[in-house]
C-alpha cells in the first residue's frame, strides 16, 4: 500500500499541476496594493495615533496580540473579549464582535494576508507555469493523503474573494477539462467495510439518516 501509493504521489508532485503562472504574478501585486491601503487607513485611526504618541512615534507591529489588546482595550476603551485562561483575546472571533472601524479594516488587512501567503507558496511551488507541491502519506493517522509546500488540499474556499483569488489561476491543459468528485464520508465508509458493524451501515446506507445528528 505504502509504496505503490507513495510511488503514485510522486509521479502526480513531479507531473505537476497546470497554472497561470502570470495571473498569480499580478494576484499579487494587487492583493500587495490592497494590504498597504488598509495598513495605511489603520495608521491613520485615532487608537494608532494615539498609540504613536504614548510610545513616541514607535512603529505599529499589527502582528502582536499585545499592541492590539492595548489599542483596542486601553486606548479605544472597547468591550473585552476574553480566552479561556482569562487573557484579552483578539483573535478572529474577538475583531468581528468589536463591530469598531478599525477592527473591520483589521479583518479584511488578516484576510489579505492570508491570500497573499498562498500566492506566494502558489509562486513558489512553480516552475515554467507548473505547480509542484508535496503529496505526502506519512501526515495523517489514517493515512489520507495530504500537501505540503502549498497546502494544495487545503485552498480556501468558504471566503468567497480568498476562493476566486487562490483558484482562479489554476487551469487545465489545453484539450482537457478540470472535473471534481467528492466522496462523502469515505473514511467512514471505509471503516464500514472494515468492522461490518450492521448499526453503522444501516446509518450509512439509509438516506433519511444521519450519523452525525
Amino acid at each position: 500500500f505504502f509504496m505503490e501509493s507513495v510511488r503514485d504521489l510522486a509521479e502526480i508532485q513531479i507531473s505537476g499541476i497546470p497554472v497561470d503562472e502570470e495571473y498569480y504574478v499580478e494576484a499579487k501585486k494587487r492583493i500587495g496594493e490592497q494590504i498597504k491601503q488598509h495598513q495605511e487607513k489603520m495608521e491613520q485611526s485615532e487608537g494608532a495615533i494615539k498609540y504613536k504618541q504614548i510610545h513616541y512615534g514607535k512603529k505599529i507591529d499589527w502582528e502582536s496580540n499585545k499592541v492590539l489588546s492595548e489599542i483596542f482595550y486601553d486606548i479605544l476603551k472597547l468591550p473585552e473579549f476574553r480566552t479561556v485562561k482569562n487573557n484579552r483575546s483578539v483573535d478572529k472571533f474577538a475583531i468581528e464582535e468589536l463591530n469598531h472601524p478599525l477592527a473591520n479594516e483589521l479583518r479584511t488587512y488578516r484576510k489579505l494576508l492570508k491570500i497573499e501567503d498562498y500566492i506566494n507558496q502558489f509562486l513558489k511551488a512553480t516552475n515554467d507555469g507548473m505547480m509542484h507541491p508535496s503529496f505526502d502519506l506519512n501526515r495523517v493517522v489514517t493515512y489520507r493523503s495530504s500537501a505540503s509546500d502549498p497546502s494544495f488540499q487545503n485552498i480556501p474556499v468558504r471566503d468567497e474573494e480568498a476562493m476566486l483569488c487562490c483558484r482562479s489561476g489554476i487551469k487545465a491543459p489545453d484539450g482537457w477539462q478540470i472535473l471534481e468528485s467528492d466522496f462523502g464520508g469515505i473514511e467512514v465508509c471505509i471503516s464500514a467495510c472494515y468492522h461490518k458493524d450492521p448499526k453503522m451501515i444501516e446509518y450509512i446506507t439509509n438516506p433519511s439518516t444521519d450519523m452525525h445528528r
